[in-house]
């Protein structure tokens, strides 16, 4: 496991660089290893983005059709120079692209089945990375412009469907933030834990 700066008998470096660099090199870690491992989780998420989208593809257009999305993402110069990075990029484009994915399969298809995996791929996205919060306010969107996209006979076919697909979207949202707050509960629940730490007593 990674050693942490020992912190406690001095102020914390402010400085994200200079606590970066006392973490990696001046506390007896083997950077090699970390920076292989972490660069493995995000290659994984590449890979899990590629199969995703020829899944995707292959549900909507068949086997032939779902060849060349998968190939031109995989084959991006984006993907290529970012998928192999311990960044947070690759992750919320494989969090979002499932989100965007299960919310519209709920949207079309619901059950109770794709309303629990439409929230918690949002979950997922969200907490890939804060940015993907612009998720929620564009499936909200999305949801008054699918009826413009379909072909109704009377008020009715339109109000209908539309009140049951705000409700379903409202599960997908309190689905998200319970799976949130799952995560991030374990940290408030070892608040204890993190003040009797060495870095919080080197804060202090």
């Amino acid at each position: 496991s990674a050693s942490f700066p020992d912190l406690a008998h001095g102020e914390i470096d402010v400085n994200a660089n200079r606590l970066g660099y006392r973490f990696f090199y001046e506390s007896g870690n083997d950077v090699d290893t970390m920076t292989y491992l972490a660069r493995v989780g995000s290659i994984m998420l590449t890979l899990c983005l590629v199969i995703a989208i020829y899944a995707a593809s292959k549900q909507i257009m068949g086997n032939g059709w779902a060849l060349p999305p998968m190939s031109l993402t995989a084959f991006s110069p984006l993907v290529l120079s970012h998928g192999h990075y311990a960044t947070t990029d690759m992750g919320v484009t494989f969090g979002v692209f499932i989100s965007l994915w299960t919310f519209l399969r709920a949207i079309y298809a619901p059950s109770f089945k794709t309303i629990l995996i439409a929230g918690l791929c949002l979950s997922l996205a969200l907490l890939m990375k804060f940015s993907a919060a612009i998720l929620v306010p564009f499936f909200a969107i999305l949801i008054f412009v699918l009826p413009l996209s379909e072909e109704v006979k009377g008020i009715s076919q339109i109000y209908r469907p539309f009140q049951r697909r705000v409700k379903n979207t409202l599960a997908i949202f309190g689905i998200a933030i319970l799976g949130i707050y799952l995560v991030y509960g374990f940290f408030v629940f070892n608040k204890g834990s993190y003040e009797s730490s060495p870095i919080s007593r080197g804060s202090d």
